[in-house]
């Protein structure tokens, strides 16, 4: 959900995402509410931000995992940090979960 609203189309197309959900059969985990995003459009600001204050927990894992220390500042993550999180610190899209 994360990787369909603050990652740009153009650097992560639409397709990649959603095979990614269907071949793991993801949905049967997520919420009504979650299964919504995936049908808004991914330059909605107002789910951007709904769903970046939820991320936000992600500070944590990351620095734990070897991400530099967070500065602390009360400021929501950037959608740059977040992207540099999602790149390096999760399972690829080309991957297979069991692995």
């Amino acid at each position: 959900m994360v990787l369909w609203v603050m990652v740009p189309v153009e650097n992560l197309l639409d397709s990649k995402i959603l095979n990614f959900i269907d071949s793991h059969k993801l949905e049967q985990f997520m919420t009504d509410d979650e299964l919504v995003i995936f049908r808004a459009s991914r330059d909605d600001e107002q789910l951007r931000n709904s769903i970046g204050w939820k991320f936000e927990n992600a500070w944590p894992l990351a620095w734990y995992f070897g991400y530099k220390e967070p500065e602390i500042d009360g400021a929501m993550m950037s959608g740059e940090q977040m992207q540099e999180l999602l790149q390096n610190f999760t399972c690829s899209l080309d991957d297979n979960l069991k692995e």
